[in-house]
């Protein structure tokens, strides 16, 4: 972690934890591993070098963010000439999920349950298509707090004529 600590006017004085530092330039805290928080004690001295104040900052880590296991695959097929696009979205959580598929050739939303699948299709209205990717955002709540994931869906290229 860096800390900036400038004193009020220049010629006052800034330690931490103990050792006066140059504080014209960022200062880097090593912090604790784990959950353990690390604390620091950041002494500023006046201009007149007597009276001071103390701070003590305590650094901790926060909670990891809730994760959604979302996958999502996509594949292109000729129905008609024209060419389709099927993109398929997994919910891989204990959770059920909102969700919405997004391509060139539109968005489509839904609900997922834990551990099901749900298969969204685009008509493209074209006779070919270039490679490309369609993206799945999810919502959802795990353990009381809000989850999100995004992940890309790519296909190939593909020409029906």
């Amino acid at each position: 972690m860096k800390l900036d600590l400038d004193p009020a006017a220049p010629s006052g004085l800034v330690y931490v934890d103990g050792i006066l530092i140059d504080d014209t330039a960022p200062r880097t805290v090593a912090v604790a591993a784990g959950d353990t928080p690390t604390t620091t004690t950041v002494k500023a001295y006046a201009q007149d070098h007597t009276t001071n104040v103390t701070y003590t900052l305590q650094i901790v880590r926060a909670a990891p963010q809730p994760q959604l296991a979302v996958t999502a695959t996509a594949s292109a097929r000729c129905i008609a000439g024209k060419v389709t696009l099927v993109v398929q979205t997994t919910n891989g959580a204990a959770v059920p999920v909102d969700f919405a598929v997004t391509t060139a050739w539109g968005t489509a939303t839904g609900t997922l349950a834990a551990g099901k699948s749900l298969s969204k299709t685009f008509a493209t209205r074209a006779g070919s298509i270039a490679a490309g990717s369609a993206t799945v955002t999810a919502a959802g709540t795990v353990g009381g707090a809000a989850a999100s994931a995004e992940v890309a869906a790519a296909y190939p290229a593909l020409s029906c004529g």
